[in-house]
Order: structure tokens, then C-alpha cells, then sequence
């Protein structure tokens, strides 16, 4: 699978980045993945 830089210094200006920065993480991979699969089938 193909991975983007998702982390920026910009994610530390929300509220919920800061506390709770692995939740967020696999959250933002689990709503790329779920693009990609969309774009491959559309």
C-alpha cells in the first residue's frame, strides 16, 4: 500500500491531536486507506 506524510506540525493545533496523537494517527491512515479502496473501485 502506498503511504503519504500525514504528520504535520499543523495537527497540534486541535484540541484532540493533542490529546489523543496515536488514536488520531490510525484514524486518518484507516480514512486514507478507506479513500484509496474508494478510488480504485469508482
Amino acid at each position: 500500500m502506498t503511504t503519504v506524510p500525514m504528520e504535520t506540525g499543523m495537527l497540534r493545533l486541535f484540541r484532540e491531536e493533542r490529546r489523543f496523537p496515536q488514536e488520531c494517527a490510525a484514524s486518518r491512515k484507516d480514512a486514507f486507506r478507506r479513500t484509496l479502496a474508494f478510488l480504485n473501485r469508482w
